[in-house]
């Protein structure tokens, strides 16, 4: 933290300005400790101090839930948090929510469960910066957009599944760096493209998994994924055109699956794969794809 002290001995009737963090005037620069006193704080009433919140774990199944967590003035759940109730309408109860240390589920994990059936936006998670663990955000079917999250910076794995009206994920732009473990985006029939993920960077260790994206017709959004990865999984994305933005992957740990993408014309987006490939490869029902070209890095395959 830095204090500045304006002195100007040339104009010595000069008027503080709103440049001044700390302006002492001539005949008392004696008390000048004083000052800095005052500043330092006036700086720490300023300072945001995380406050956790009383319980380890949330599970919100009621809008009336949510409500109640307003009054507790807490910015951080140490353990968990899910929000999953039939009449959840309004997340702004949560909007000093900073930190889940835990996982945090909006909606439910498992697919063929429906969650969250009238929330349609996550406005009030606005304060939200950074999930410890995974941020799960599935089978919400009234669920439009994730405008709510632009502040959060920092997950350690990332869920989107099973969200029929959502047709963007543009309100992720925030995350940015690696984010460590799994990316995950699939069943969800209306999402044109990944650009809301554009800032992730680095390797992904477990799985790079994008399937059943009826919508889905380019992955530009991941260019920033460099080195290895776990499993590459892409299966069933029927607009897919190419996957060239894939093209800092360098190795594949585990399985390397390519299967139904019937616009794929080549591969060249993983032509910087080299080595052995750590479990099985599976190209198949790719229609219009008529070489392997790329692949000309790969020496073997484990399984």
């Amino acid at each position: 933290m830095r204090f500045e002290v304006s002195v100007n001995h040339s104009h010595p009737l000069r008027q503080p300005t709103s440049n001044d963090r700390c302006w002492v005037e001539p005949r008392l620069r004696a008390s000048l400790g004083v000052c800095l006193a005052v500043c330092l704080m006036g700086a720490l009433s300023n300072a945001a101090v995380a406050v956790d919140c009383p319980s380890t774990d949330y599970s919100f199944t009621s809008q009336s839930e949510v409500n109640a967590f307003e009054p507790l003035a807490c910015d951080t759940v140490t353990g968990n948090l899910t929000i999953n109730g039939a009449d959840v309408t309004d997340l702004s109860p949560l909007q000093n929510l900073s930190t889940v240390n835990g996982f945090m589920f909006i909606g439910v994990f498992a697919q063929g469960q429906t969650a969250n059936a009238l929330l349609t936006n996550v406005d009030g998670l606005s304060g939200l910066t950074a999930v410890g663990s995974f941020l799960s955000i599935t089978a919400n079917t009234a669920l439009e957009n994730l405008d709510g999250l632009t502040n959060l910076t920092t997950v350690d794995r990332l869920f989107i599944s099973a969200n029929p009206l959502l047709d963007n994920l543009d309100g992720l732009q925030g995350l940015s760096g690696s984010i460590g473990n799994s990316l995950w985006v699939y069943d969800n029939p209306l999402i044109r493209d990944l650009d809301g993920l554009s800032g992730i960077s680095g390797e992904l260790v477990v799985n790079l998994r994008i399937y059943n994206s009826a919508s889905l017709q380019n992955v530009d959004g991941l260019a920033g994924l460099a080195g290895g990865v776990g499993n590459l999984f892409f299966s069933n994305n029927p607009l897919l055109t190419n996957l060239d933005a894939l093209g800092g992957i360098t190795s594949v740990a585990g399985n390397l699956t390519m299967d139904t993408l019937p616009l794929l014309q080549d591969l060249a987006g993983l032509s910087a794969l080299a080595g052995d490939i750590g479990g099985s490869l599976v190209i198949a029902r790719n229609t219009a794809l008529d070489n392997l070209d790329a692949l000309n890095g790969l020496t073997s395959v484990a399984t």
